[in-house]
């Protein structure tokens, strides 16, 4: 996954502390699908769940 595609949802998961689906789907340009998968696989991101929605990990801060 290229930095430029993944660091504006990087940044905005950040910011925002979590992302649940609402928002994925107000923001469908920067919070794709792929786009979620591949920072889950790279452990940046947690995987979805109903309660926290989206979060970055430790390393997805850095």
């Amino acid at each position: 996954m290229r930095t430029k595609t993944m660091l504006p949802a990087m940044r905005l998961i950040g910011w925002c502390k979590n992302i649940d689906h609402e928002c994925e789907r107000r923001f469908r340009g920067i919070f794709r699908s792929s786009v979620m998968q591949s920072l889950v696989e790279q452990k940046y991101l947690r995987p979805y769940s109903e309660t926290y929605g989206w979060r970055l990990t430790p390393a997805g801060y850095t």
